[in-house]
């Protein structure tokens, strides 16, 4: 080889060494500015809300403002509670019922009267022919027949109240003069059935400050509402508050109990159309925590998980914290 091509070879040597570096270098540097460019072009989406649950933390002074009260998660077992919808019966419906089966009784009454007096003058002067002991036993069957109609039908209308005897005529002489009015509840399909001495108690719809009328004595098993699913009930009513026809929302304590700590229904809040609650830690700070409003039990609800030892519940001012976490400012 020439001592001119030995000078040549490392020039271009140099030359595609220099240019594969430079060639390297625009390629991270164009990757770089492309993907600037791409992060630029991109909106910035925000997190999920309901996802953020980070701690609340007030001074003092924003806290006497805010009106936060909380109160310690004490742990207690109380029975489930189940709420419903129902509809106070008008009595007129009933009195016919009644009337129908006290006639249906009597006629039967007579009918089994007669039958016995035909078998009692049987081989006496006085007896009555075969054929007329046979139609009186034919028509005792047929009042009977018909006097037990009634009754069924007394029994689809208003179920077989737990009274028996007198109290039982009682209570259906005191319905179908509408002394008394009858409650007829449904609760949803799922829920626990009610103990044999269960009280329902009703609230009246629209009302913002509904006082609970109880019902008197306990419930009985109602037959099952088509429109409705879910256990259906009766129930006789305390007072007279409460007009015919009027609909009504119920709740009752099953026999089931939940153990926990109770969550007061002031607590709740509602985001992302889901409920939650605040506790507040022992350093001050506040923290957001889903709520199970399945878990009902009087006075609340019941957790399905423990709080720290030293945790409070927030009853008064979480729709405060609510407003804070998410960036809403209050009002001047």
């Amino acid at each position: 080889m020439s001592a001119r091509a030995s000078i040549v070879l490392p020039a271009m040597w140099v030359c595609i060494g220099a240019m594969a570096s430079v060639g390297c270098h625009s390629g991270k540097e164009r990757d770089a500015a492309e993907a600037k460019t791409e992060s630029d072009a991109a909106p910035a989406s925000a997190p999920d809300a309901s996802m953020k649950r980070g701690t609340i933390e007030l001074d003092p002074q924003e806290r006497t403002h805010a009106g936060i009260r909380s109160i310690p998660g004490a742990a207690v077992s109380r029975r489930t509670e189940i709420a419903g919808y129902g509809v106070v019966l008008s009595h007129d419906t009933i009195a016919q019922a009644v009337a129908e089966l006290r006639q249906a009784e009597a006629i039967a009454a007579q009918s089994r009267a007669a039958l016995a007096r035909a078998q009692h003058l049987a081989n006496t002067p006085g007896a009555m022919s075969a054929d007329q002991v046979e139609t009186a036993l034919r028509q005792s069957a047929v009042d009977s027949s018909g006097a037990s109609l009634a009754r069924q039908k007394l029994s689809a209308l208003i179920g077989r109240p737990l009274s028996q005897g007198g109290a039982r005529e009682n209570l259906l002489r005191s319905l179908a003069d509408g002394e008394r009015k009858l409650l007829r509840t449904t609760f949803a399909a799922g829920d626990a059935a009610l103990p044999a001495n269960a009280t329902i108690r009703v609230f009246r719809l629209g009302s913002r400050e509904p006082q609970p009328t109880e019902t008197i004595g306990p419930a009985w098993a109602a037959p099952a509402d088509p429109s409705i699913p879910g256990r259906s009930y009766f129930a006789v009513l305390a007072g007279d508050t409460l007009a015919e026809g009027e609909r009504v929302t119920t709740s009752a304590m099953t026999a089931e109990t939940l153990s926990g700590v109770i969550v007061p229904p002031d607590a709740v809040v509602l985001f992302d159309a889901r409920p939650w609650f605040y506790v507040e830690h022992a350093n001050g700070a506040f923290a957001r925590l889903p709520l199970d409003t399945n878990r009902r039990v009087e006075g609340g609800y019941a957790l399905s998980t423990a709080l720290g030892n030293d945790d409070r519940i927030v009853v008064e001012g979480a729709a405060i914290l609510l407003a804070k976490e998410q960036g809403v400012e209050e009002p001047d």
